[in-house]
């Protein structure tokens, strides 16, 4: 199980510069008077960050560390991955490699995806496992791949495939439309500060029809470091990754296979770890089926 604990960074205190008595913000703002220490530790500095005021970076993180709590998300990383390899098969996400900033570089397919099968499946897998299943990835991003405490991440969305009726009017446009609008929502919640950049590439004239089906779920500071791009998305792409490092299937010159990076290699290795040593499963109880149907 040596492989399942990583080592992280000491944090540095939030209130660094706030002073020490009132602990005010740049703005004036102080945390709330009743804000509870001994239960909720210090702000993390990425809800600093990601808000206007230290009274709204108080209420995310009482309310993201609620749901750690709630969701046993502390132990996710260290737990059993039943679906694992169906989200895997099923949807096609891979981090590979690194951005010339040294940001790691996440990359999904969503018009490669078998949204239904994903929905309704034989083994018995619900949209909650799937959005607990990103949490997963997620933690293990930032608790073992990339632990320092403020490290972001280089986004790519291939959209090609996507048609409009896998959102909007199609049999399971419902429910695949917010199977992703809470994946979104609960990347956004409880892992602010993350993202580097996002390029969505590939994306058909159409797309800014879908686009603001979606957009109203993504938080006006991720809005502003997405690019949408068509077909000929590379070079600004290559402004941020170096095209030694970008796969084949993205127009770039890395031979490595899409999905077969070092660190796809090493999330497998993880995972079977996991599989044989690490804790069962836990099922939430607050999250449940109803809200994707």
């Amino acid at each position: 199980m040596a492989a399942l604990e990583a080592s992280k960074p000491a944090k540095k205190s939030i209130f660094a510069g706030f002073g020490t008595t009132k602990k005010k913000a740049v703005d004036d703002n102080v945390l709330p008077a009743d804000y509870d220490h001994e239960k909720y530790g210090e702000i993390n500095i990425r809800f600093i960050k990601g808000t206007k005021t230290l009274g709204e970076a108080a209420r995310r993180w009482i309310l993201t560390s609620d749901w750690r709590e709630a969701n046993d998300v502390a132990n996710l990383r260290l737990s059993k991955q039943p679906c694992f390899e169906f989200v895997k098969a099923n949807y096609p996400h891979y981090i590979h490699k690194q951005a010339r900033n040294g940001m790691y570089c996440y990359y999904e397919r969503p018009g490669l995806a078998s949204f239904p099968n994903l929905i309704t499946n034989e083994q018995g897998f619900t949209p909650a496992d799937i959005v607990r299943h990103y949490n997963f990835i997620t933690e293990y991003i930032w608790e073992v791949l990339d632990p320092q405490e403020e490290a972001k991440m280089v986004s790519i969305w291939d959209v090609t495939g996507v048609k409009m009726s896998d959102l909007s009017g199609g049999p399971y446009a419902s429910r695949t439309r917010k199977l992703m609008i809470k994946t979104m929502q609960t990347m956004q919640q409880h892992y602010p500060e993350r993202s580097g950049k996002l390029f969505i590439v590939n994306a058909p004239s159409w797309f800014t029809n879908l686009w603001r089906m979606i957009s109203p779920h993504v938080d006006e500071a991720t809005k502003k470091k997405i690019s949408i791009l068509g077909k000929n998305y590379h070079a600004e792409l290559f402004e941020y990754i170096d095209p030694a490092n970008v796969p084949k299937e993205f127009g770039g010159e890395d031979e490595t296979p899409f999905g077969e990076s070092p660190e796809e290699v090493a999330l497998r290795e993880y995972v079977a770890d996991l599989q044989a040593n690490g804790k069962e499963p836990f099922t939430p109880s607050s999250v449940s089926a109803a809200q994707f149907t």
